[in-house]
């Protein structure tokens, strides 16, 4: 029995010792995550333009073109709560900023937090890396172990020599190019837009509390707010629900009266043809180049 007890302790020993060992190995990779905090901490008395925003920003706002002291905090699947925190915490040394540009997609009025979601995970790269604490030190928001599914799927990745998704020097999202695209791109179209129409709006207040935060944030700071929505391809754009689209367009057409920030929608853009995507609800590489010559060109940058 006591060796049975010894030979437990050692094997739990060794699976312990294994799991923190794996946590360092990825937490001390590098990330988009923290390479936008750290370049925010070593150049944002440089940044005059910051854009925010879920994935829709993060593949889709070129920081290069829209202007030449820009920088991309998009993150995917970042919702209005983070990008109010990350604005918050970097405002102070954002001594030149004058245009913050912040995507409103179709689903970011109705998403879930993170915490209360199957993607609770994501909060973890904001604690780990982006140094917003709103989670304590000794909690699951602080440990890449603590999904153990994504976990595994980071260390394989770096064992087996790959790289984690990165973005280039300015934020800006790679990845999503035209060369690397699925020929089956239009496929998920249905399945898409499913995936971002809600069940219910419970969430509603939730984010629109938040984007008031940012508007007011942006107003004391005589900072430039400018909001849009990004294109998309038909065939996601043709099949969205209609209450919830409406809502989120009544709901910045009275938030803009009270704080008076710009809006444009590009939702339904013609000027972008399938080249310009790189499935039906994300711009490709070359489309986020040519929108955002058109935002430069459109809002003056």
């Amino acid at each position: 029995m006591k060796q049975f007890v010894n030979f437990t302790l050692i094997f739990a020993a060794i699976v312990l010792l294994t799991l923190i060992t794996g946590e360092c190995i990825i937490s001390l990779q590098p990330n988009s995550y923290r390479y936008k905090n750290q370049w925010m901490n070593e150049n944002s008395a440089e940044v005059e333009l910051l854009a925010l925003g879920s994935s829709h920003g993060y593949y889709g706002l070129h920081s290069s073109t829209l202007h030449e002291k820009a920088f991309n905090m998009a993150n995917v699947s970042q919702n209005f709560e983070y990008d109010y925190l990350l604005l918050q915490h970097h405002i102070p040394q954002l001594k030149r900023l004058k245009t913050v540009v912040l995507p409103l997609s179709y689903c970011s009025l109705f998403d879930k937090r993170f915490e209360e979601c199957d993607d609770w995970w994501y909060a973890i790269n904001y604690k780990k890396y982006m140094d917003i604490d709103v989670h304590s030190d000794y909690s699951k928001y602080n440990f890449e172990l603590s999904n153990l599914p994504v976990y595994s799927g980071r260390l394989m990745e770096i064992v087996s020599g790959g790289e984690l998704p990165l973005c280039d020097s300015l934020g800006f999202g790679m990845g999503y190019t035209l060369a690397t695209r699925s020929a089956t791109w239009k496929e998920d179209a249905l399945m898409t837009v499913e995936r971002h129409t809600a069940d219910d709006w419970g969430y509603f207040e939730y984010n629109f509390g938040y984007l008031r935060k940012i508007a007011e944030l942006c107003n004391e700071n005589s900072i430039d707010l400018i909001v849009v929505t990004l294109p998309a391809f038909h065939l996601y754009y043709d099949r969205l629900d209609t209450a919830q689209l409406n809502k989120m367009y009544q709901t910045v057409t009275a938030l803009r009266q009270e704080y008076e920030f710009r809006y444009c929608d590009y939702l339904r853009d013609k000027r972008f043809g399938e080249d310009d995507f790189y499935d039906v609800d994300h711009l490709s590489d070359v489309g986020a180049r040519k929108f955002s010559l058109i935002l430069k060109d459109d809002f003056a940058f």
